[in-house]
C-alpha cells in the first residue's frame, strides 16, 4: 500500500508555464511515511519546486521499469537541500521497495551526483545510509496506480483561471503535461515484462 499526496504551498496561486511553484509531497506506506511538510520531527523540511519534482518522479519510474533488477532511482527535490529524498529499489521478486532517508544533512552532500554508480559507491562507503527506513514494499502495479492517482489528483487541483475567470494557458499546459507523463508511465508499465 502506498499513497502519494502532492500539493502546492499556495494552492490558490495561478499555475505558471515554468512550473516553479513551490509545494510538498507526502508518501504514506504500510511501513512508514515521508513528507516535505515541516513538523516537530522534521523542522528543516520546506517546500520545493513541486511540478518539476513530480515530472522527475514519473520520468525516473519509467526509466526504472526498463532497468535491471537491483537498480534504484533516487528522487530528490529542487529548492532546498533539506526537503525530500526518496529511493525506489527494483527487487528480484518483481516488487519495489520505497525507502526514505532521514538524514537530510548527509544526503545534501551527495545529491548532486550524476551517475547511479556514484550513489551505489556512497551506499558502500557511508554507514549512515543503513539508517534509512522502508516506507513500503509493493508491486509495480500498485506503485504505478498510487503514483498515477496522486499526480492526477494534484493536476486536477491546479488553478488554471485568473480571478477574473480568464483561462490561464500556463496552468492548462502544466495540467496536460502532468497527465501526459502519467499516461507514459502507465503505458511503459503495460508494455513491461515483469516477473510474477
Amino acid at each position: 500500500m502506498l499513497e502519494l499526496t502532492c500539493e502546492l504551498a499556495n494552492p490558490s496561486k495561478v499555475c505558471g508555464r515554468e512550473g516553479y511553484e513551490y509545494g510538498h509531497m507526502t508518501f504514506v506506506g504500510e511501513l512508514g511515511h515521508l513528507t516535505s511538510k515541516p513538523d516537530p520531527n522534521n523542522p528543516h523540511y520546506e517546500p520545493f519546486m513541486a511540478i518539476w519534482a513530480i515530472n522527475d518522479l514519473l520520468k525516473g519510474l519509467r526509466k526504472l521499469l526498463e532497468s535491471d533488477v537491483g537498480e534504484m532511482f533516487m528522487l530528490y527535490t529542487i529548492g532546498n537541500p533539506f526537503t525530500l529524498k526518496v529511493w525506489f529499489v527494483k527487487k528480484p521478486d518483481g516488487m519495489v521497495a520505497v525507502r526514505s532517508f532521514p538524514e537530510p544533512g548527509f544526503w545534501s552532500k551527495i545529491m548532486k551526483a550524476e551517475k547511479l554508480q556514484r550513489y551505489k559507491d556512497h551506499l558502500e562507503r557511508y554507514p549512515g545510509v543503513s539508517k534509512s527506513r522502508i516506507i513500503s514494499i509493493l508491486s509495480w502495479e500498485d506503485l504505478v496506480r498510487a503514483v498515477s492517482k496522486g499526480v492526477l489528483e494534484f493536476a486536477d487541483r491546479l488553478v488554471t483561471r485568473a480571478p477574473d475567470g480568464t483561462v490561464y494557458p500556463g496552468g492548462l499546459y502544466r495540467q496536460e503535461r502532468l497527465r501526459s507523463n502519467v499516461k507514459m508511465l502507465q503505458d511503459k508499465f503495460s508494455a513491461a515484462n515483469l516477473p510474477g
